[in-house]
C-alpha cells in the first residue's frame, strides 16, 4: 500500500501548489500581495527487515516569500516621500504667492511706497505726489494683508488636515491591531493566515505613508508598531493619537490621554503637515508680521516728530491744534506693543500771537507710567492739555497755541553765560537730523559790534569740546545773513546789529529725537500707519481723508522736505529688528528661503521616490507575481499531478495482476 501513498502524496502536493499559483495569479494586480509558495520535501523512508522504501513528499504551508528587512526600509522610506511630497505642494503654493520671481510681489510694492516719499520730496505741497504716496502705500498695505492672510489660511488648513489624517491614523491603527488577535488566532489553530497578513502589512504600508512609524515582529506572527516612539499598537491593543497646538504657533501630537503634545513628529503626511505648521508656516507669518511691524514703527516714529508742510497762501499744514491717537489699554507703557522705553517727550509750542516758540519735556516711565499718567505729565505743560478720550491720548492746544514735536532747534539760544552783556540778538534756523542730541557752545572771541568791529568772530564747539566752526561776524559781515553752524548739519545762525563781549557765551540745545520712548508712534499720535502688523496695517483715516497732513516738514520754518526723505532712507537703514538687514533684503530672504526650501523639497522628493521605485523593483523580484513564472509553476505541477495520476493506475493495474495470479 505504501506505493499508493507515495502517489496520493504527490498529487496532494501538486493540488495544493496548483491551488497557491492560482492564488498567485489571481492576486497578480493586488496591492501589497507577496507572492506564495507551498514548501515541498521529501517525506523520509520506511524500513522493515533490512529494506528501505521513501515514502513519498510532504507538502507543507504555503509561505509568503518576503524579505522584513527590505519591507522596513519600504516603509521607511514612504514615510519620508509622504512628508516631503506633501510640504513640496505647499510650499509650491507658498512660492507663488510671495512672488519673488514676478515683478509684482510684496517687495515692489515695498519699493514702490519708500520711493513715493522720495518723490514726494521734490514737491511736498503737491497733491498728485500726495496722491501717488496714498496709492503705493495702499497697495502696499493690501500686500501685506493677502499675503498674511493666505499663510493664516494656509496654517488652518494644516491643523484641520492633521486632524483628519490624525483620524485615519488611530482607524488604522485599529484594523492592524485587530488583524494581529485575528492572525494570532487562526495561527494557534494552523490556519493559513498569509492572505490576512498581506492585508495586515498594507494597512502598515499605508499608515508608513501618514506618518513615519517603526515596528518589530513577533515570533507568532504578530506586528507592534510605534509612532515618534510611542507604541500604537501592541499585539492586539491600539493606542489613539490626538492633536492639539503647543503655545501660540506650534502644534503637536500626543497619545490620547498623557497630553504630553510634541512637536517633534517626523515621516509621512502627518510629518510634512506638523512641520509646515511648525517649521514653515508659523516662522513665516512671524518673519511677516515683524516686516510689517518694523515699517509701521519706524515710518510712525520719523512721521510723529514731523509735521506737514506749511502752506503759506492758504494758511493750512505746520504746528497742530490737536491730536489724537488711538486705543491703547489702559496698563503701564511696560506691555505696549510696539514697545515703549524709558526716555523723554519734547513738545514745541508756539504762541500764534507773538510768534514766540518754546519747548517744555517729560519723563516717560515705563514702568510706571501708564497712557492715562502721560496725559496728566502732558496737561501739566504750559500752552497744552492732555486728556484720554475714548481710551486714545488726546493732545489740544490753548487757544492762540498750536504744539508739535519737532527736533532740531529752537529760534534763539538756549542759554547764555552768567552776566551776559551782548546786544546782537542771535536767530537760529535750519534742520538738524541725527540720531544724538547736541549741544553747540558760541564762545566771542573779541569785544565790538557785529558787522562792523575787525576780528570779532564766534567759535563755535560741540558737546564733546570740539570746535566745529568759526564764524566771522565782524567787519564784512551782513547782519542778518545765515551762517552754518556745523558743517556737518543744516542748522544757520544770524546776528542782528548789537555788540558783543569777548569770553561771553551762548549755547544752542539740538534735538535729534524728540521722543526717545517711542510712546507718540505707540500711541498713534501723528501716526503715517495705524496697526501692528501684517493683518491690520493701515494707512490712518486721517492721512487717507487728507494727504496733505502727511508730515513732510522737520525744519523750524515747516516749509522743507527733510522728513519724508528721513523717511525714505528708512528703505537704505539696516534694523536691528530685521536682523541688521534692510527692508527690501529682509523680504528678499524670507521669499528667496521659501524658494530654497522648495528646491531641497524637490531634490529630497526625486531622491525619494527614487530609492522607493529601486526597492519596489527589488521587492518585486522577492515577492512579486511573474505570470509568465506562474504559468511555467502549473505545467510542472499539472504535469506532475498526471504522472502521480498515472503512477496510481500502474500500481493499480500491478496490484490487480498479483491478485488474478494469487
Amino acid at each position: 500500500m505504501d506505493g499508493f501513498s507515495i502517489g496520493l502524496s504527490g498529487i496532494a502536493a501538486a493540488q495544493k501548489s496548483l491551488q497557491t499559483i492560482g492564488n498567485n495569479i489571481a492576486n497578480a494586480a493586488t496591492e501589497g500581495y507577496h507572492r506564495q509558495r507551498v514548501e515541498l520535501r521529501p517525506a523520509g523512508t520506511i524500513g522493515a527487515d533490512g529494506v528501505f522504501i521513501e515514502s513519498g513528499v510532504i507538502s507543507g504551508d504555503a509561505k509568503r516569500l518576503i524579505d522584513n528587512l527590505l519591507e522596513q526600509e519600504l516603509l521607511t522610506q514612504n514615510s519620508a516621500s509622504g512628508q516631503v511630497s506633501r510640504e513640496l505642494s505647499a510650499l509650491k503654493s507658498i512660492e507663488s504667492v510671495l512672488g519673488e520671481l514676478t515683478e509684482d510681489n510684496l517687495g515692489t510694492k515695498l519699493g514702490d511706497f519708500f520711493t513715493s516719499f522720495r518723490s514726494m520730496a521734490a514737491d511736498p505741497q503737491s497733491s498728485i505726489t500726495q496722491a501717488e504716496l496714498i496709492n503705493n502705500a495702499q497697495a502696499m498695505v493690501s500686500y501685506f494683508h493677502t499675503t498674511r492672510s493666505f499663510l493664516a489660511d494656509m496654517s488652518d488648513q494644516v491643523v484641520t488636515e492633521a486632524r483628519d489624517v490624525i483620524d485615519h491614523v488611530n482607524s488604522l491603527t485599529s484594523q492592524i491591531a485587530d488583524m494581529n488577535y485575528q492572525i494570532k488566532s487562526l495561527d494557534i489553530r494552523s490556519a493559513d493566515t498569509n492572505n490576512l497578513k498581506d492585508r495586515r502589512d498594507q494597512a502598515i504600508t499605508e499608515l508608513s505613508e501618514l506618518v513615519g512609524i517603526s515596528t518589530r515582529h513577533r515570533e507568532d506572527g504578530v506586528i507592534d508598531v510605534s509612532v515618534g516612539g510611542i507604541a500604537v499598537v501592541l499585539g492586539s491593543q491600539s493606542s489613539e493619537l490626538k492633536a492639539s497646538p503647543i503655545g501660540e504657533d506650534q502644534f503637536g501630537i500626543s497619545l490620547d490621554g498623557l497630553n504630553n503634545f510634541s512637536p517633534d513628529f517626523p515621516g509621512g503626511k502627518l510629518g510634512g503637515l506638523i512641520s509646515l505648521k511648525n517649521d514653515h508656516l508659523s516662522p513665516l507669518i512671524g518673519d511677516l508680521n515683524n516686516l510689517a511691524e518694523t515699517v509701521i514703527t519706524q515710518v510712525n516714529q520719523f512721521h510723529t516728530q514731523g509735521v506737514p508742510a506749511y502752506n503759506e497762501d492758504s494758511g493750512t499744514g505746520g504746528s497742530f491744534t490737536e491730536l489724537t491717537g488711538w486705543a491703547m489699554p489702559s496698563t503701564t507703557l511696560d506691555t505696549f506693543t510696539p514697545t515703549v522705553t524709558d526716555g523723554g517727550i519734547n513738545v514745541r509750542i508756539t504762541d500764534t500771537t507773538t510768534g514766540q516758540i518754546t519747548r517744555e519735556s517729560i519723563i516717560v516711565d515705563t514702568e510706571t507710567d501708564t497712557l492715562a499718567s502721560i496725559a496728566t505729565k502732558l496737561d501739566s505743560l504750559s500752552g497744552i492739555s492732555a486728556s484720554i478720550r475714548n481710551d486714545s491720548l488726546h493732545i489740544e492746544a490753548d487757544a492762540d497755541r498750536k504744539f508739535d514735536f519737532l527736533p532740531g532747534v529752537l529760534p534763539e539760544p538756549t542759554a547764555f553765560s552768567a552776566g551776559y552783556t551782548g546786544t546782537a540778538e542771535a536767530s537760529i534756523s535750519g534742520t538738524y537730523v541725527s540720531t544724538t542730541d547736541e549741544t553747540y557752545t558760541f564762545n566771542i572771541i573779541g569785544t565790538g559790534t557785529v558787522g562792523v568791529t575787525d576780528g570779532l568772530q564766534l567759535q563755535v564747539q560741540n558737546s564733546a569740546g570740539q570746535t566745529v566752526n568759526t564764524l566771522d561776524v565782524g567787519s564784512g559781515y551782513s547782519p542778518g545773513t545765515d551762517l552754518t553752524i556745523d558743517p556737518n548739519h543744516d542748522l544757520k545762525i544770524s546776528l542782528a546789529p548789537g555788540d558783543l563781549t569777548a569770553g561771553e557765551t551762548f549755547t544752542v540745545e539740538a534735538i535729534g529725537n524728540s521722543d526717545t520712548s517711542g510712546l507718540l508712534a505707540a500711541a498713534g499720535v501723528n501716526t503715517f500707519f495705524s496697526g501692528r502688523d501684517a493683518s491690520d496695517i493701515s494707512i490712518t483715516q486721517r492721512i487717507k481723508d487728507a494727504p496733505s497732513m502727511i508730515a513732510s516738514s522737520l525744519g523750524t520754518e515747516m516749509t522743507d522736505n527733510v522728513n519724508v526723505k528721513r523717511i525714505a532712507d528708512v528703505a537704505n537703514m539696516k534694523l536691528s529688528s530685521l536682523d541688521s538687514m534692510k527692508v527690501d533684503d529682509y523680504y528678499r530672504k524670507i521669499s528667496v528661503g521659501v524658494s530654497r526650501d522648495v528646491s531641497l523639497a524637490e531634490m529630497k522628493d526625486k531622491s525619494t521616490k527614487d530609492i522607493i521605485n529601486g526597492l519596489m523593483a527589488e521587492r518585486d523580484t522577492v515577492s512579486g507575481v511573474d505570470i509568465n513564472n506562474e504559468a511555467a509553476q502549473m505545467l510542472v505541477f499539472q504535469q506532475m499531478f498526471q504522472a502521480m495520476a498515472k503512477y496510481m493506475n500502474t500500481m493499480k493495474g500491478s496490484l490487480d495482476q498479483i491478485m488474478q495470479i494469487i
